[in-house]
């Protein structure tokens, strides 16, 4: 999937999730953590692959549950110091 293709389809599925429960739309701050989180990956991947060629293919440590498991909670722990859930 190319970067724009990842924004989209979070976003999509975010907006979708959000008016279900909640019936509201996305926040200006919830839609920009959301375009950072789906286009996190690769921002690391990409550069590391096709800029220094480090990495045979486009997607390999930001694409690791290795690594998005503890972004996830730092994430969270940011998000409960901050005061926002």
């Amino acid at each position: 999937m190319w970067p724009w293709e990842h924004v989209a389809v979070g976003y999509i599925a975010y907006s979708l999730l959000s008016r279900t429960p909640v019936a509201r739309r996305p926040g200006r701050r919830e839609s920009v953590a959301v375009v950072l989180g789906a286009l996190g990956p690769d921002l690391i991947d990409k550069p590391l692959s096709w800029g220094l060629g480090l990495f045979a293919d486009g997607y390999s440590m930001g694409h690791s549950v290795f690594f998005a498991v503890p972004l996830a909670l730092a994430a969270v722990v940011v998000g409960v110091r901050l005061g926002e859930r």
